[in-house]
């Protein structure tokens, strides 16, 4: 995927493909706020609302075509991040390095004997077929999504569709997962928590709600983290909407 994506500027500049960010605004929107955000993170992982199967699964295959994770592998290791958040044993820290934890950790091996699969959320998962379905065959899924698109569109389809709204996906989790830990200009906490966890203001907006890292923090198991009048949170707001009539 980065190679493609390296491969797609280049198409750019040399005027081979041309760029339609309504497209691929949309395109980033369902994998990444609805897909990753929302079906990924707070529903799977957090399990902060019900919604409908139907529903559950469409997110599912959203955020399973972002080429983020797989949908065990992302919520084991996001539930482990909690608990053992910014201590040696968590794996994607800043403090062992910026670039550790926005784009290294997740190609180690290490990592994988780190998480366990010994939780609630993951074992609701592994119960589902379809979920673990599309969590088994993550890469194949992947893989299928670009062909199909590639043969129905060519390489706009691809592009478009594919690989700038995943690249700027894989920025929003990789960046807010890292400098969510650091203390920049910009970041405040509403809450003494035992890690490093920081709100931003300008990246908690930018990130549809997911910037607001603190609050998380503080509260996993709350679907809107909104707390000030200004941490606006779209993907909190679009899980309201989303929830079960009875599980609200």
């Amino acid at each position: 995927m980065q190679i493609l994506t390296v491969f797609a500027v280049v198409s750019l500049f040399l005027g081979y493909v041309t760029f339609n960010w309504w497209v691929i605004f949309v395109a980033w929107f369902l994998m990444g706020p609805v897909g990753i955000g929302l079906c990924f993170h707070r529903l799977l992982a957090h399990r902060q609302f019900e919604t409908w199967k139907p529903v559950e699964y469409v997110m599912a295959f959203f955020g399973t075509i972002a080429g983020y994770a797989p949908i065990i592998f992302f919520s084991a290791n996001h539930i482990y991040h909690h608990k053992v958040s910014d201590s040696e044993n968590d794996p994607s820290s800043p403090r062992f390095g910026f670039w550790e934890s926005f784009l290294w950790w997740r190609m180690r091996e290490s990592v994988l004997r780190k998480i366990h699969i010994r939780n609630k959320p993951v074992r609701r998962i592994l119960k589902d077929p379809i979920l673990r379905f599309m969590s088994v065959n993550f890469m194949k899924i992947v893989y299928v999504y670009a062909i199909l698109l590639f043969l129905i569109g060519g390489w706009w389809a691809v592009v478009n569709l594919f690989l700038i709204p995943a690249f700027i996906e894989h920025l929003r989790v990789n960046l807010i997962s890292s400098i969510s830990h650091i203390n920049i200009p910009g970041s405040y906490r509403n809450h003494n928590t035992k890690d490093t966890s920081q709100n931003h203001y300008l990246f908690g907006i930018l990130s549809f709600g997911f910037g607001w890292h603190n609050n998380h923090h503080a509260r996993a198991g709350l679907l809107n983290m909104q707390e000030n009048w200004w941490e606006l949170d779209i993907e909190g707001l679009l899980g309201r909407l989303l929830t079960k009539p009875q599980a609200k």
